[in-house]
């Protein structure tokens, strides 16, 4: 993996740049009680999101950043075919 150099970004803004793509966040910002990131420290992008995790699983120290959390999200909208659902 190359050095990374974290960069805060919205969730929103990670929308924007990457668009239907899957992001790697360290240190996600979120609201209490809901799932949903408002923004956090922008690690990596792909397509296809195993190659996300597999990349997250390479992660090593960041000089001078400290990881508190990772998580991994979508850009895009994600369409269900009808009469499906999603449970968490």
């Amino acid at each position: 993996m190359k050095t990374l150099i974290p960069q805060y970004m919205t969730f929103e803004e990670m929308k924007s740049k990457f668009p239907n793509s899957w992001v790697l966040v360290a240190n996600p910002e979120s609201e209490p009680a809901k799932y949903e990131i408002k923004g956090g420290f922008f690690l990596y992008k792909n397509k296809f999101k195993k190659r996300v995790y597999t990349q997250a699983k390479k992660l090593t120290a960041i000089e001078n950043f400290v990881i508190n959390l990772l998580t991994v999200r979508y850009t895009g909208e994600i369409k269900l075919p009808e009469n499906h659902i999603i449970c968490l």
